[in-house]
C-alpha cells in the first residue's frame, strides 16, 4: 500500500504493509481522504535562508546568555572568564561567519535532498488527519465495528492520506446512512468546530461572530447556523467573501468597519454575545479588534492559531470570558482515551471526541451542511504529490481525494530488492525494530552470518538508516504473512510483550524454531493459550527463551565455583534502575506488563539458575505505598523473597529511588561463611575469614547476549527443550508476584 509523506518541504510517496490492528484499532481501506490546505500547506512554504541564519544564532545568543546568568549568580569571577572566552565567538558568528554558515545550510539542504531521492527507505511524517472508508480488520478489544461497516476516521499520524490507515477505535465513527462518505471524510475537520460551538454555548436567537472563514470558518458556521442563531462573518480576503456570499447564511464581510456598523445597529450598540475566531494569524495580534465587537460579559472562543497580545482595558471591562477550543474535543491528547480506548462517562461528559465526530455526521446525513464551498476540489489519490509539490493548494481551502482500487492487487509486504546484497542460505524472519533488535539481537545474528529474510514491524521507517544500511529487503505488518511468503531457518522475537506468546504459538503451529526475547507472556491468559497450543501438536521447534545472563561467561564462573555439600543459599539480589517516563509502553500493562514483567522476571531466572533450577516453594512481595501521581510507582519499587525447593532463599531489591551512581545489579550469593559478589556483571569476587580474593574480571559488562545466540543457534535443530520449560516456570512466578504488586485480592 502507498502512503503519502513529508519530508524537506518535499512530498513523495512509500511502501508500507497493510497494517496490522493492535487491541484496539480499526484497520480501513480508504475511499476518501480530506485535504485542509491551510494547515498541511503550511508544511511546504519554506523559511528564507536568511530566517534559518536568525534563528540559529539567536538561539545561540540565548544559551550564552542563559548560561552568563547561571554563572554569574554563583561565582562573578567565572562569569568574567566566560565573558572573555566567548565574545570572540560570538563577534566571529555574528560578523566573519555569517556567509560561511550561509554556504554550509546551502550544501545541507542539497545533500537532504540528493540524500532523499537516493535511499531506498526513505522517511517522512505522514500527511493527513481526516479520511473515510471501509472496516478490514478490527483489534481484539474492538467491539464497537465489525469488517465491512462504513466509518470516518480521525487523528494525525492515523487518519493519514494512504491507501489503507490503522486508526484508534476513540477516533472512528460509523458513518450514518444518508451521509456519502465524501462527506463523511471531512469529520475531522467538522469536530474541531463542532467543539468551538459547544464551547461558545450558543443559544437561539444570539448573536454569533464568526472571525475568518477559512475551511473552519465555513464549518464552523455551517454548523451554528442549524442553532438559529444569528451569524455575522468577518474574513479580510474580499474576494473569498464575495465568492461565499451567495451561500452564507448571515451578514459577511472584508470591512471591518462596516462589521462594527451593522452590529451595532443590529444589536442596538450592545455587540455580540459570542465570537469564534477561526483565524490564523501570527504575524499580528488582532483580540483587541474582536474585543470591541463584544458585549459585556461576553465570550470569545479561541479556534484557531492567533497571538494572545492583547490590551486589559476593553477585556477587562466587559469582563470578557476567553476560551480556548482545543481540537476535537474531551478526549483529545489524553492517552487513556485516543490510545487505550477508555471512554467518558457519558452522563458526566456528554459531548466527547467521539461524540462531536457523531453529532458532525448526523447533521451532514440530515442535508443540514452545504458543501458547496467546503469542497472546493476533487483530486486523485495518484495526483497527491504533485498536488502538493507544486503548490497547488493555495488555490483551494478543502480539497477530496478519491482513492481508487480497481486492478490493484494488496501486497502483504514492502520490497526493496537492494542491490550488491550478501547473498546467504542462513535467513530468519525478526519481529520488532526496537533500539535493542538494532543494537543487539540483529548484529549478532549477522556476526554468526545469519541474516534477516523478512521483518515484522509496525512503523519501520523510524528505522530507515538501519533499514538502507542492513539492507533488509521485505517488510511485513504480521508474522503469518512473512513466514507464507518467506524462506527462514528460524523466528527472533523481539517487539512488544504483549505479542509474543502470541508470535510464539504461530512458530509452533509451523514447526519454525524461536528465539523468544523475554518474556514469553504477560497475562495468565497469555500463558493458558500457550500452553493449549504447545500440547496440542504431536511436537515442539527448538524453542529458546533469552534469559541471556545465565549464559554469560562470568555467570558460569560463579557458578563453577559454588561448591556446596548440601547446603542453601542466600542469594542478594539488587538491583537499581532509572524510571521509566510515565507514559512508556513498558509500564502499561496491557502492552509491556510493567518492570517485573519485562526485566525483573530476568533476574527470577538468574536466581533459579544459581540454585541449578530448583522448584521455587513459595513467595512473598513488599512495594512501596502507591502514589497518586505516579500509579507505576509501587511496580517499580519491589522487593521479592523466594524459597527453593533445596532450602535455597533469593531477595530480589528492585528499586528505582537509589542513586544513579550505584551499579544496575549487585549480587551477592553467601553460603559455608562465604560470600561471592557478582558487581554488575563485570567483576566477580569471593570473600570469606582470610579476606577478598578476585576470580573475575571482564573487561566490559558482558550480560551473555552474545552466548545466548551462539547457543540457540548450536540447539537449531534439537528437539531438546528443557529451558523453555525452566522458562515458562518462572514466567509463572513472574505472574504471580506481578498479581501480588497489584494486590490481587485472589492470593
Amino acid at each position: 500500500m502507498k502512503k503519502i509523506l513529508l519530508n524537506n518541504y518535499k512530498a513523495f510517496f512509500e511502501d508500507f504493509p497493510i497494517p496490522e490492528p493492535e487491541e484496539n484499532d480499526v484497520v480501513v481501506k480508504t475511499q476518501y481522504s480530506f485535504i485542509s490546505t491551510g494547515t498541511e500547506g503550511a508544511n511546504f512554504i519554506k523559511p528564507k535562508l536568511e530566517e534559518i541564519i536568525k534563528s540559529s544564532t539567536k538561539d545561540k545568543n540565548l544559551q550564552d546568555y542563559l548560561d552568563l546568568a547561571k554563572k554569574g549568580i554563583k561565582n562573578p569571577k567565572k562569569s568574567l572568564k566566560f565573558i572573555f572566552n566567548n565574545t570572540k565567538e560570538y563577534f566571529d558568528l555574528k560578523f566573519n561567519k555569517k556567509n560561511e554558515l550561509k554556504k554550509n545550510l546551502k550544501e545541507e539542504i542539497l545533500d537532504n535532498e540528493n540524500k532523499l531521492e537516493s535511499e531506498p527507505y526513505k522517511f517522512g511524517f505522514a500527511l493527513g488527519y481526516s479520511c473515510a472508508g471501509q472496516v478490514i480488520k478490527v483489534g481484539r478489544k474492538v467491539n464497537e465495528f465489525k469488517v465491512g461497516d462504513l466509518v470516518a476516521c480521525g487523528g494525525a499520524g492515523q487518519a493519514s492520506h494512504a491507501e489503507y490507515v490503522a486508526v484508534k477505535k476513540n477516533l472512528c465513527v460509523k458513518v450514518p446512512e444518508g451521509c456519502p462518505p465524501e462527506f463523511a471524510a471531512t469529520a475531522t475537520l467538522g469536530s474541531i468546530c463542532m467543539q468551538a460551538v459547544r464551547r461558545s454555548e450558543v443559544q437561539i436567537g444570539e448573536n454569533v461572530g464568526i472571525i475568518g472563514i477559512g475551511l473552519l470558518g465555513l464549518i464552523t458556521h455551517e454548523i451554528i447556523k442549524n442553532t438559529g442563531a444569528n451569524i455575522y462573518g468577518f474574513d479580510p480576503d474580499e474576494k473569498r467573501v464575495e465568492n461565499l456570499k451567495e451561500n452564507f447564511d448571515g451578514f459577511l464581510t472584508s470591512d471591518i468597519l462596516e462589521l462594527s456598523n451593522i452590529i451595532n445597529s443590529q444589536t442596538n450598540n450592545k455587540g455580540l454575545d459570542t465570537i469564534i475566531v477561526a483565524a490564523a494569524n501570527k504575524s499580528k495580534p488582532i483580540l483587541n479588534e474582536i474585543f470591541k465587537l463584544c458585549r459585556r460579559k461576553a465570550k470569545v472562543v479561541v479556534l484557531g492559531d492567533i497571538l494572545f497580545n492583547f490590551d486589559r482595558q476593553d477585556f477587562y471591562l466587559k469582563e470578557l470570558d476567553l476560551l480556548i477550543s482545543t481540537s476535537y474535543g474531551p478526549g483529545r491528547y489524553d492517552k487513556s482515551y485516543e490510545q487505550n480506548g477508555l471512554d467518558y462517562p457519558y452522563e458526566y461528559v456528554r459531548w466527547t471526541l467521539n461524540r462531536n465526530l457523531q453529532s458532525y455526521l448526523k447533521l451532514a446525513a440530515d442535508k443540514k451542511i452545504n458543501y458547496t464551498n467546503i469542497i472546493e476540489k476533487k483530486i486523485k489519490f495518484e495526483e497527491i504529490q504533485s498536488f502538493y509539490n507544486e503548490k497547488q493548494f493555495l488555490n483551494n481551502k478543502g480539497v477530496l481525494v478519491e482513492y481508487n482500487f480497481e486492478g490493484k492487487t494488496d501486497k502483504v509486504n514492502v520490497n526493496k530488492n537492494f542491490k550488491n546484497k550478501i547473498q546467504t542460505t542462513n535467513n530468519y524472519i525478526h519481529c520488532g525494530l526496537g533500539a535493542y533488535s538494532q543494537s543487539m539481537l540483529i548484529p549478532l545474528f549477522e556476526n554468526n552470518n545469519y541474516f534477516i529474510s523478512g521483518l515484522v514491524a509496525s512503523n519501520h521507517l523510524l528505522a530507515k538508516d538501519f533499514l538502507n544500511q542492513k539492507k533488509i529487503d521485505n517488510i511485513y505488518s504480521n508474522l503469518s504473512d512473512a513466514i507464507s511468503n518467506t524462506k527462514c531457518d528460524f523466528v527472533s522475537i523481539a517487539n512488544k510483550h504483549n505479542l509474543h506468546s502470541e508470535q510464539l504459538a504461530k512458530c509452533i503451529d509451523q514447526n519454525i524454531p524461536a528465539f523468544v526475547e523475554k518474556p514469553v507472556g504477560i497475562t495468565w491468559e497469555d500463558l493458558i493459550k500457550l500452553e493449549s497450543k504447545i500440547n496440542s501438536v504431536n511436537e515442539l521447534p527448538y524453542i529458546h527463551i533469552n534469559f541471556n545472563r545465565r549464559y554469560s561467561k562470568i555467570a558460569n564462573k560463579l557458578k563453577s565455583a559454588i561448591v556446596r555439600n548440601g547446603e542453601p543459599l542466600k542469594i542478594d539480589y539488587n538491583v537499581s534502575v532509572k524510571s521509566l517516563d510515565k507514559a512508556s509502553w513498558q509500564l502499561d500493562p496491557d502492552i509491556g506488563g510493567g518492570r517485573n514483567l519485562g526485566e525483573a522476571v530476568h533476574m527470577y531466572d538468574f536466581c533459579s539458575f544459581l540454585t541449578n533450577d530448583s522448584e521455587v516453594l513459595s513467595s512473598e512481595v513488599i512495594s512501596f505505598d502507591n502514589k497518586l501521581d505516579y500509579k507505576s510507582f509501587n511496580k517499580e519499587n519491589f522487593s521479592v523473597i523466594i524459597k527453593y525447593s533445596d532450602g535455597s532463599v533469593a531477595n530480589l531489591n528492585y528499586y528505582s529511588c537509589k542513586s544513579s551512581q550505584i551499579p544496575k545489579e549487585i549480587i551477592e550469593v553467601s553460603f559455608g561463611n562465604q560470600t561471592f559478589t557478582l558487581n554488575n556483571f563485570l567483576t566477580l569476587n569471593m570473600s570469606n575469614d582470610d579476606g577478598v580474593k578476585d576470580i573475575f574480571k571482564n573487561e566490559t559488562i558482558e550480560k551473555g547476549h552474545k552466548e545466548s545466540i551462539e547457543i540457540f543457534l548450536k540447539n537449531l535443530n534439537s528437539k531438546n527443550n528443557k529451558n523453555f520449560e525452566q522458562a515458562i516456570k518462572t514466567t509463572k512466578l513472574a505472574l504471580y508476584i506481578n498479581d501480588k504488586i497489584n494486590n490481587d485480592n485472589r492470593l
